[in-house]
């Protein structure tokens, strides 16, 4: 859905290997904002909108980072 938002503390659904890995569900701890995709540093936020996410670098519960297009879906 267009109007989800990714926050510190959600749950989402994504794909290690940069997105060729088997999905695997994880919460995320971090959220950086880039200025173009696939940006490695960027701006700390809070949350960004799902729709948004490939701006974005997320460090992830099980002690990996991802860019926002290895994630497939928010779990609800």
């Amino acid at each position: 859905m267009a109007s989800d938002v990714i926050k510190i503390g959600t749950k989402v659904k994504y794909r290690g290997c940069f997105g060729s890995g088997l999905p695997e569900i994880v919460e995320v701890e971090h959220i950086e904002r880039g200025e173009s995709v696939h940006s490695k540093y960027g701006k700390p936020v809070d949350s960004v909108p799902f729709y948004r996410r490939e701006y974005c670098v997320f460090d992830l519960s099980n002690g990996h980072w991802c860019y926002g297009d290895q994630i497939d879906s928010i779990v609800h």
